[in-house]
């Protein structure tokens, strides 16, 4: 005799979302950063564009984590209605 036991996860997309703006964040921080140790090592002006493109990136994701953090937290974005936030910022909730 099996037993089947369901559980239904209750997932807040809305901290899935932000947990992944800060790790892509972080991640493209780590790829500029290696970026700048290769450009220190053979002064390749393409390893420095990369270290360039990386940190603007990485700039970019971070200032939409808080963007997103404002919106989610300061305006509260489970009263506010979805369609008034949607045209703001890419925010599934």
């Amino acid at each position: 005799m099996l037993v089947r036991v369901e559980v239904k996860l209750s997932v807040n997309w809305g901290l899935v979302t932000l947990a992944m703006e800060f790790v892509s964040s972080l991640i493209s921080f780590i790829l500029g950063y290696y970026a700048l140790k290769g450009y220190r090592a053979s002064g390749s002006r393409g390893l420095f564009l990369l270290y360039t493109a990386f940190m603007v990136l990485g700039i970019g994701i971070f200032l939409r984590l808080i963007a997103l953090t404002y919106f989610a937290v300061i305006l509260g974005v489970h009263e506010a209605s979805r369609a008034q936030l949607l045209g703001l910022v890419n925010l599934t909730v």
